[in-house]
């Protein structure tokens, strides 16, 4: 799918509520688990074999730049309140090389960038995905984030800043996952988009 990024202003597009949302275009994509036989070890494929995860299925994503930076808002339902020590938590990658596996959370050989936002931190953090559960430090500056929840339902906005591979003028590839803390989901395992979003940044 391929979705053109207008230039808004007025309102607050940094914030989940802001404004600025009001009347930008927003797609629902599907999200499926992350496959089992993909986990990186036979203890977790075992322990997890007859127990479901990626549990949550629909994940809404809108998106928009000021002229200055390009912001994600992802929208998704949270079942019920995770226990402190699973939180929940979203991310969005983005290709390193042309063919990097998304369902898969990458590959060692082809990586993925992942800006990985949990509920229990003030800001995400910058990884590098190798596969399931195979994160490394990130090599770039994190986004700026703000999320909301109410009546079991996320809101998160990250914002980039318009330069590099999101010029305006430009077009970038982005996939989304999520993970249902209340669910004891976490690294691995996870629910993802199965296809790539492509954005098209107007001037």
């Amino acid at each position: 799918m391929t979705v053109a990024i207008a230039r808004r202003s007025g309102g607050e597009l940094g914030e989940p509520q802001g404004s600025g949302w009001v009347g930008a275009g927003s797609y629902e994509l599907s999200l499926v688990p992350v496959p089992l036989a993909a986990q990186p070890t036979s203890s977790i494929r075992a322990a997890w074999r007859k127990r479901p995860y990626g549990r949550v299925r629909r994940v809404n994503v809108a998106a928009a730049h000021d002229g200055h930076d390009l912001y994600l808002r992802l929208v998704w339902a949270t079942p019920s309140d995770p226990p402190n020590r699973f939180p929940d938590a979203a991310g969005v990658l983005f290709p390193i090389r042309p063919r990097a596996p998304l369902r898969t959370l990458g590959r060692p050989s082809a990586a993925l960038a992942l800006s990985y936002w949990q509920a229990n931190r003030v800001q995400p953090v910058s990884l590098i995905s190798l596969g399931p559960g195979l994160f490394q430090p990130g090599t770039t500056a994190p986004p700026r984030a703000t999320a909301t929840r109410h009546q079991g339902e996320w809101r998160l906005v990250l914002s980039y800043p318009l330069a590099g591979a999101f010029a305006a003028g430009k077009s970038a590839r982005l996939g989304v996952a999520v993970w249902d803390g209340s669910n004891r989901e976490r690294a691995g395992l996870a629910a993802v988009t199965p296809r790539w979003l492509r954005l098209e940044i107007s001037a």
